[in-house]
């Protein structure tokens, strides 16, 4: 009878056992998996350092369980309410052509991807002139629409700034400048990309404290001329919206994060 009972006690002792390995070898295999996960997904800080283990691990659980944020910035929206850091551009109010006002397309337009992207479960903010201080997303799209003297001028063009903040930046400007010139098929203006766009304010964190963090990347576009008659036509199309939908999802899936 003693011998039973014994037996039986060695028995559970093995069982519990086995599941505390079971268990364990479970837990490893998670870790693991997460780590190499990370480092695949996540981009490594810009002195091109490899992450720690620890904010490895950090950066995939935020990966996995954050939902995924995008900030639409709309041009020169509110701009009179810049802080005093940002007096100067109080009244950059954009541009005004053919009777027609640039905030007005960029904020249709930034309203309508925005639409599109919360009808895809993506979380979006709306921003102003003024950006949070060190505000962080999935990305960050500025909208702007271009005007000129020249009636003539027309197309679209993009930047990110002058030296990438993060290596990102170009994969995002590739992707939005590939759905753009798709499906608008407005030329590519790109040599009249100016020092503004290059060295845009709500981008440069080292001088501006209303500037986006150097972790998110971010993506100035003009999206046409509303000095342009052919431009304005697709400005006031829903083809800006769905070109730019188009680009940010293609990146979003381009990182994991769809």
């Amino acid at each position: 009878m003693v011998s039973a009972d014994v037996d039986r006690s060695l028995r559970k002792r093995k069982a519990l056992l086995r599941t505390f390995l079971l268990a364990g070898l479970l837990l490893s295999t998670v870790v693991l998996v997460g780590l190499a996960w990370s480092t695949k997904h996540i981009p490594t800080p810009t002195t091109g350092l490899s992450p720690t283990i620890n904010s490895s691990w950090q950066t995939a659980l935020k990966h996995l369980y954050s939902p995924v944020r995008v900030g639409i910035q709309i041009g020169h929206e509110r701009a009179l309410e810049h802080p005093e850091e940002l007096a100067r551009l109080r009244y950059s109010t954009g541009g005004y052509a053919n009777s027609v006002s640039e905030v007005d397309i960029n904020r249709k337009i930034a309203v309508a991807v925005g639409e599109r992207l919360e009808a895809l479960g993506i979380t979006v903010d709306l921003l102003p002139a003024t950006v949070p201080p060190l505000y962080r997303a999935d990305l960050v799209l500025s909208l702007h629409a271009d005007s000129s003297r020249d009636p003539m001028r027309r197309g679209y063009k993009s930047a990110h700034f002058r030296d990438p903040r993060n290596r990102l930046e170009p994969i995002l400007k590739q992707h939005l400048d590939e759905a753009y010139l798709k499906h608008s098929k407005l030329p590519h203006d790109e040599e009249n990309v100016s020092g503004a766009m290059l060295e845009y304010y709500a981008f440069n964190h080292k001088k501006y404290r209303h500037s986006i963090s150097q972790r998110t990347p971010a993506v100035i576009v003009e999206m046409g001329y509303i000095s342009n008659v052919e431009d304005l036509d697709v400005l006031r199309s829903e083809t800006p919206a769905q070109a730019i939908t188009e680009g940010i999802v293609n990146y979003l899936r381009d990182r994991g994060r769809l």
